[in-house]
């Protein structure tokens, strides 16, 4: 039995629940994915077996000193509860704890959680592209929006322009909610319906088939996925012109499913963004797509675990 010390990392996320084992280097084996299917939500002891196996699968046959848990909001701590009425894939979840579940499939006695978009910005900031200096939004774009917005490497809320809850997926914008307005699969889907697309895997969600047509010229619908993207840039850029401008991020770092396909809709996020939030002097904020868009918040889910077993020694 290897005698270094390795971690469990989880991450509850709005299409699959992700489990990897991880060194105090930041080594990752995995990610192991228990996928969620939003139109065929799984039962609650179906939704414990999927992470259970994948919880199991990443640990293999190493000693685990903990578990660290990247959630979604809303959960209550104590036992691990999500109160998530705004995911469907998790209907059946709400309301019951998964703490004892998760250490017994670890097998070990500790556990240690942080919200999403907070193991996600962790993960950047300890592997990955977040500057640990300055003002700096950080992005997960997917089946949600997530945002957190980061001074000199520490998450903030209410302070220096960010918005109270340190979220921006609730806020009212075109009288919708961010996360109905722009950033999503949903959005993207519907930009692409209202262009007359008739992929019908599209239509489920699957941005990435969406991305292989936008890159292929020989494609029926390359320039309808061409302009589904770039409308799709458009709408993200002046949200988050809207919700973000006040806080003058020096940088914007893009993660989640569909940042993988940034390089289709920087160009006219960045010029929305600019229209709706013009900089004088500059030319505003730099985008950048994360390296780390699989992993960042099972990083973060396992530096916050190495980091509070430490903390516990001392």
């Amino acid at each position: 039995m290897p005698k270094e010390i390795n971690v469990i990392a989880l991450e509850f996320g709005g299409q699959s629940v992700k489990a990897a084992r991880v060194d105090p280097t930041g080594n990752l084996t995995g990610p192991y994915r228990f996928e969620l299917d939003e139109k065929n939500p799984p039962t609650f002891d179906k939704f414990v077996y999927g992470f259970k196996s994948v919880v199991q699968k990443a640990k293999g046959n190493y000693d685990i000193a903990a578990v660290g848990v990247a959630c979604p909001n809303l959960y209550v701590s104590e036992k691990i509860i999500f109160h998530l009425d705004q995911k469907p894939t998790y209907g059946h979840v709400n309301g019951k704890p998964l703490r004892e579940h998760i250490l017994e499939a670890a097998g070990c006695d500790e556990l240690f959680d942080i919200y999403d978009a907070g193991a996600a910005v962790k993960g950047e900031l300890w592997k990955g592209d977040l500057p640990k200096k300055g003002r700096h939004t950080f992005l997960t774009l997917g089946t949600g929006l997530g945002a957190a917005f980061v001074f000199n490497g520490e998450i903030i809320k209410g302070e220096l322009g960010a918005p109270e809850s340190g979220e921006i997926w609730d806020l009212q914008y075109n009288g919708k909610n961010l996360e109905e307005s722009a950033g999503t699969a949903k959005v993207m889907v519907r930009i692409y319906e209202g262009m007359g697309g008739t992929d019908s895997e599209i239509k489920k969600g699957n941005i990435k088939r969406l991305a292989d047509i936008a890159r292929d010229s020989n494609s029926f619908e390359y320039y309808l996925a061409q302009n589904a993207f770039r409308e799709f840039g458009k709408s993200l850029g002046g949200a988050l012109a809207f919700a973000c401008s006040g806080f003058k991020p020096e940088s914007f770092v893009l993660s989640g499913s569909i940042a993988k396909a940034f390089d289709l809709f920087k160009e006219t996020t960045m010029s929305s963004y600019l229209s709706h939030a013009p900089v004088s002097g500059d030319t505003g904020p730099v985008f950048i797509q994360s390296r780390l868009i699989d992993r960042n918040g099972l990083l973060g889910a396992a530096y916050i675990a190495f980091i509070e077993m430490v903390m516990s020694i001392c």
